[in-house]
């Protein structure tokens, strides 16, 4: 059954920071090469990081 939906959010959390940890990880070790699985990780996680932030900084303000 189911959880409930904050715990199905903290697996989502949990399932794209290990997502953007092992992109980072791929392409550190595929350095400059061209492939295009490389392409496609490094299309992978400039969305990951264009995403919002489901735990992150909503509504925080910085100062100044």
């Amino acid at each position: 059954a189911p959880g409930p939906p904050l715990e199905h959010g903290l697996q989502a959390l949990e399932r794209t920071d290990e997502a953007r940890a092992t992109l980072t990880r791929a392409l550190e070790i595929a350095g400059d090469s061209t492939l295009p699985q490389f392409d496609r990780a490094r299309e992978a996680l400039a969305g990951l990081e264009a995403a919002p932030d489901p735990a992150g900084d909503a509504g925080e303000t910085q100062d100044p």
